[in-house]
C-alpha cells in the first residue's frame, strides 16, 4: 500500500497535482495539511473518500484544515485518544483495519510555524494502545539539527520538543535526506513511525509534483493490498418490499409470551426470521467504485510543463512565467472535466 502527505498551503492551487498524483501513484491514502478550504464538490475525487477537519477564519483569511483522501475499498474508522489538546496543534486520527484484524493508527498533524509545541500532545498519541503500529505524518515546523539537513543550526521550541519526543518513543523518520521545504532547504514535513509501523515501511520520497511551496512525501509499504476489506451492502433498491414485509409476518409467531425464556426463544426467533427476508429479498451485494479519471497523456504533458515552469518560478520569480503558469492550470482543468465526460 502507499500513502502520501502534503502541506497544499491552499489546496485549490494544487487539487489537480493531487488528482493527477493520486492516479500517477496509485497512492491509497493521501493526507493535506493547511488547505484553508471548507469541503466542495471541487475537492472530491473519483474513486476516494474524504475525511476533512475545516480550517479557521481570523478576520476574514483561512488558515489551516486537513483532508485525507482514501480508497473506498478501505476500511478507515475514527479513532478516539488520550490527545492533549494544546490549542494549536491539528491531528486528523483514522484507523486503517485489515482483514486478518491487523489495525494500523495514521495520525495526520499540522504544527503552525511560531507557536509553542506541547510534547505531550504527541506523547499522549504514542501511549494510546501503544502495542498498535502507528504512522504519523506532518508538518511540524521544527527546527533542529537532528531533524533537519540544511547546514543551518537554527533551533525552535518544537524542535527540542518534537526531538525528545522521538528519542523517548524510539521514533524513526522515514524521510530521506532531502528539503520538504525548498525554501529554507529544510526538512519540516516528517513521516515518523514508531518501531511496529517501522517494520512495514519500503521506502519514502520526496515528490515535488505539487503548486506548492512544500514538497510531497510518498510512503510506500510492504502492506500487502489483498487484505483490504470489500465493503458490502443489502440490495435495497431492486427489494420487493411488500414480499419482504409479507415474509416477516408469515414468519413471525405471535403465542403469549409468559416467561423469560418465552421472550429469549421469541427475541431470536424473530431476528432469525429478518435477516431471513432480507437474505432472500435484499441479498449483500459488493460495493463497486467508479475508480479515478483517466488522464490522457496530452493532460499528463501539460500538468508536468505547468510543474517545471513553476519550479523555474520559484527560483526566478519572473512574472512572465507566472502568466503562463496561470494559461495552464485553466487549460489543465478544461482538459481534466473532458477526460471526466469521456469515461
Amino acid at each position: 500500500m502507499k500513502f502520501g502527505f502534503l502541506n497544499t498551503h491552499g489546496i485549490d492551487s494544487c487539487i489537480d497535482d493531487i488528482r493527477h498524483f493520486l492516479q500517477t501513484y496509485d497512492i491509497d491514502i493521501f493526507a493535506c495539511v493547511e488547505t484553508w478550504s471548507d469541503m466542495k464538490p471541487e475537492l472530491e475525487i473519483d474513486g476516494y473518500e474524504v475525511t476533512l477537519i475545516e480550517p479557521l477564519t481570523v478576520n476574514g483569511r483561512r488558515y489551516r484544515g486537513t483532508i485525507l483522501y482514501h480508497k473506498k475499498d478501505l476500511r478507515l474508522t475514527d479513532k478516539i485518544t488520550n490527545e492533549v489538546n494544546d490549542g494549536e496543534t491539528t491531528v486528523l486520527t483514522k484507523v486503517l483495519h485489515y482483514d486478518n484484524g491487523e489495525m494500523l493508527d495514521i495520525h495526520v498533524i499540522y504544527h503552525p510555524a511560531q507557536r509553542q509545541f506541547s510534547k505531550r500532545y504527541l506523547d499522549a498519541i504514542l501511549t494510546t494502545d501503544p502495542d498498535r503500529s502507528k504512522l504519523i505524518m506532518g508538518d511540524f515546523n521544527a527546527y533542529h539539527p537532528a531533524l533537519n539537513i540544511d547546514n543551518s543550526q537554527a533551533i525552535n521550541p518544537a524542535g527540542r520538543a518534537l526531538l525528545r519526543s522521538i528519542q523517548e518513543n524510539s521514533l524513526q523518520i522515514e524521510n530521506p535526506d532531502e528539503p520538504t521545504y525548498p525554501t529554507s532547504g529544510s526538512r519540516i514535513d516528517l513521516v515518523l513511525t514508531n518501531p511496529l509501523a517501522h517494520v512495514l515501511i519500503d521506502q519514502c520520497n520526496v515528490k515535488d509534483d505539487f503548486n506548492s511551496d512544500h514538497a510531497g512525501l510518498l510512503v510506500t509499504t510492504t502492506i500487502p493490498r489483498h487484505v483490504t476489506l470489500k465493503p458490502k451492502a443489502r440490495d435495497w433498491k431492486n427489494c420487493n418490499t411488500d414480499e419482504f414485509k409479507q415474509d416477516i409476518n408469515t414468519g413471525i409467531q405471535r403465542n403469549p409470551l409468559t416467561s423469560k425464556e418465552d421472550i429469549e426463544d421469541a427475541i431470536e426467533h424473530w431476528t432469525r426470521t429478518i435477516l431471513n427476508a432480507a437474505d432472500k429479498h435484499a441479498p449483500l451485494r459488493e460495493i463497486k467504485f467508479r475508480s479515478p479519471t483517466e488522464l490522457r497523456k496530452l493532460t499528463k504533458i501539460l500538468i508536468q510543463r505547468r510543474n517545471r515552469l513553476r519550479r523555474r518560478y520559484r527560483l526566478t520569480r519572473q512574472e512572465n512565467l507566472k502568466v503562463e503558469i496561470n494559461q495552464l492550470t485553466r487549460r489543465i482543468r478544461a482538459a481534466v472535466e473532458n477526460d471526466k465526460r469521456k469515461m
